[in-house]
């Protein structure tokens, strides 16, 4: 009888063991999405890196443009390629805050 109760005790160590080993499967299956999940908001980094560097000097290129601007006259030309270019970095500012915005909600879901 003592055999019998080790015995059910030995089974139910085995049943605990398996679902261990389920729940590390599980587990492992999870880390290796959260790897992938990880590899690809640094590859968006990267690339919103590159876009923000761009924009950055575009912002200096009107900044010295229009300090250019008090030292001579300007054309109407000149100003509607500046209101261009303030344009275009501004769409260029908003793209990439709203990429950045999915990057964040991406990285905060389970």
């Amino acid at each position: 009888m003592a055999e019998n109760g080790v015995i059910e005790i030995l089974r139910s160590i085995q049943a605990d063991i398996a679902g261990l080993k389920a729940d590390m499967t599980g587990l492992k299956h999870d880390m290796a999405g959260l790897k992938a999940d990880n590899a690809d908001a640094k590859a968006e980094l990267r690339s919103h890196s590159d876009v923000l560097n761009i924009l950055l000097q575009e912002v200096r290129e009107v900044r010295a443009a229009v300090n250019d601007i008090e030292r001579t006259r300007v054309s109407a030309g000149e100003i509607e390629a500046l209101h261009h270019d303030v344009t275009r970095m501004q769409r260029g500012l908003s793209d990439l805050t709203v990429r950045m915005e999915r990057v964040e909600e991406r990285r905060r879901q389970p």
